[in-house]
């Protein structure tokens, strides 16, 4: 059985992960980056362009199940983090000091909006017990209080110890059974990812081109689960959650929620397309207008042969 490891918020969060510093800026670059670096993975660049082809993270294969991991260090069940490994507090909790004992509160006392501080970061402004990134130093977790001055030292900024990303692998073996992290949208895949997905049984790949070749490499494929996919191809997952994901970056597919509509099954009915209750011809396009939101999207019916 392996080893998982309880975390408890009393300003003492344990999170299995690290940030290492990459030379390369890869902000703009596609893939699950975030996670890689998480993980300590070791990025693979070709020399065509500044962004990362696929990632090295077979040490994460040699990991003993009966262990837990933080900044390449190894504890046995039961221990406690070392301090140089473990953060001061959660970053979505605020420690607050009551009469009767310490406790975690979510929200902050109502004020009138004059009266909360502001803290000006670069041109953007955020009230007090707002958290906000440092674009030239992103390690940094910083949060607006009265008295900052635009230096982002303590008590306004840290560098943690760990990262603050919740690495759920580190639960349920996630990456031997080479699931994929989610994140909420493409534009926040350097943020912490929302959950994890495994496959199941009717997960299936859509590839790009057919007909489907093997990569006499495998670590230029991604895998989920059991099934391979060559950059490019995307996932069919039967998740009941709307989840869009593709091979970006090997080895582990890039995973987003997706808008019910984009992720709506259209039926194929002789040379028509059953969306809802709307009968579309093959060729024809269906255009939201209901939510400005989507106005970027279009959906056409089209017949895929999958064989």
């Amino acid at each position: 059985m392996g080893i998982t490891r309880i975390c408890v918020q009393l300003c003492i969060y344990v999170a299995f992960a690290t940030v290492v510093a990459d030379d390369q800026d890869t902000s703009k670059c596609s893939g699950p980056l975030t996670y890689y670096k998480n993980l300590r993975c070791t990025p693979i660049y070709d020399d065509e362009n500044n962004c990362p082809k696929k990632y090295n993270c077979s040490h994460i294969k040699l990991r003993s199940k009966e262990k837990c991991y933080i900044n390449g260090r190894a504890y046995k069940p039961k221990q406690l983090l070392y301090p140089k490994d473990s953060n001061v507090c959660d970053t979505s909790c605020i420690c607050t000091n009551s009469s009767n004992q310490n406790q975690i509160r979510d929200d902050l006392t109502a004020e009138r909006p004059e009266d909360i501080p502001v803290c000006n970061v670069n041109g953007h402004i955020y009230r007090d017990g707002e958290y906000f990134k440092v674009d030239e130093e992103p390690d940094l977790i910083c949060i607006c209080q009265p008295g900052y001055k635009g230096k982002n030292v303590p008590p306004y900024c840290i560098k943690p110890n760990h990262s603050p990303c919740h690495p759920a692998f580190s639960h349920k073996d996630y990456f031997h059974r080479n699931c994929a992290p989610v994140f909420s949208n493409y534009t926040e895949k350097d943020t912490c990812h929302v959950k994890m997905l495994c496959q199941v049984s009717n997960d299936i790949v859509i590839p790009k081109q057919l007909p489907f070749i093997m990569d006499d490499d495998w670590s230029n494929m991604c895998i989920f689960g059991n099934l391979l996919l060559h950059i490019g191809d995307r996932l069919q997952s039967s998740s009941i959650d709307k989840i869009d994901c593709i091979c970006e970056v090997p080895p582990v597919l890039t995973c987003v929620y997706v808008l019910e509509l984009i992720r709506s099954v259209l039926q194929v009915m002789g040379n028509m397309c059953l969306f809802d209750n709307l009968m579309i011809r093959v060729g024809e396009k269906l255009t939201p207008f209901f939510d400005t939101s989507l106005k970027c999207i279009d959906c056409i019916c089209e017949i895929y042969y999958p064989y």
